[in-house]
């Protein structure tokens, strides 16, 4: 027959299982701790609360009621057409001097990295790395201003004729 297992408690334990030192460490934080948790809570609230917003203090928080208006600290000096554009709406509104000033950035970068890889010898790989850097900053530089546009920031005379129609 093989052994048998008994099961015996271990023995008791008489410390306590961190030292005195970090027990009042960690007791001297909880104060601190739970304060910090109702700041974040509050504030949790404040973000979520908006202009409009059907949400009320107290209330769960679900996906559509989160505040999503970008905020500026300079106010608009020109007509604003609409105050938090989506990115269709953006990017459906990229005048000629965007596809311009996109293609121009995407250009230079690719010439930049065919460029700088001749000396190394990895033309190839260098050329394509400097396109796709090209091609998401001229893409970023032209939604910025068809964005700015829109929301008033720069001049918008031919976005405000369109729309007003």
């Amino acid at each position: 027959m093989g052994p048998t297992h008994t099961s015996r408690p271990g023995p008791a334990r008489s410390e306590p299982i961190l030292p005195a030192h970090r027990l009042r460490l960690v007791s001297s934080l909880q104060p601190q701790t739970s304060r910090l948790r109702r700041e974040v809570q509050r504030r949790r609230e404040c973000d979520l609360t908006g202009a409009g917003s059907s949400f009320q203090p107290g209330q769960r928080a679900t996906a559509g009621t989160m505040n999503t208006d970008i905020t500026a600290s300079a106010k608009p000096e020109y007509p604003v057409i609409d105050r938090n554009p989506p990115f269709t709406t953006v990017v459906g509104n990229f005048s000629t001097l965007d596809y311009f000033r996109f293609v121009t950035i995407t250009g230079v970068s690719v010439t930049v990295g065919y460029l700088s890889g001749i000396k190394p010898g990895i033309k190839g790989p260098s050329m394509v790395t400097g396109g796709l850097i090209g091609l998401m900053g001229g893409f970023m530089y032209a939604y910025q201003n068809s964005a700015g546009r829109l929301m008033g920031f720069f001049p918008n005379e031919d976005e405000v004729a369109r729309y007003k129609k």
